[in-house]
């Protein structure tokens, strides 16, 4: 793995971004990964059409934390819609291929899988 790729994702990890609550968002999801047992919650707010804030809490593996944290950190601000266009192959760029073995998979993505249900919430 890249020194400089491995640095970023035990930075997320150890200090993640956007990580919490938001007691005022329009959007939240939970999802759980069953193989690991993996947790990620986001919370959205939108407004405008855009995701003006994002946070998420959780609990596993650095992969799935670092992962929520790197994506909710490149969400902020973008549209609604560019954000559900998003796919697995985003996150795992994010994350790094390098990292992203076919058993990390479901690690990588859970994040992206809540941010998903929780953007069928928002109207």
């Amino acid at each position: 793995m890249d020194r400089e790729r491995f640095k970023v994702l035990m930075d997320h990890y150890r200090h993640p971004r956007n990580f919490g609550e938001l007691d005022d968002a329009d959007a939240k999801a939970r999802e759980t990964n069953p193989i690991c047992g993996d947790v990620v919650e986001i919370y959205l707010k939108v407004r405008d059409g855009r995701i003006s804030d994002v946070r998420f809490k959780g609990y596993g593996c650095a992969v799935s934390q670092a992962s929520a944290s790197l994506l909710t950190d490149n969400i902020k601000g973008m549209g609604v819609d560019e954000v559900k266009r998003l796919d697995e192959e985003y996150v795992v760029r994010l994350v790094g291929e390098e990292v992203v073995s076919e058993a990390r998979r479901s690690c990588a993505v859970l994040s992206l899988r809540a941010l998903k249900k929780a953007l069928s919430e928002v109207r």
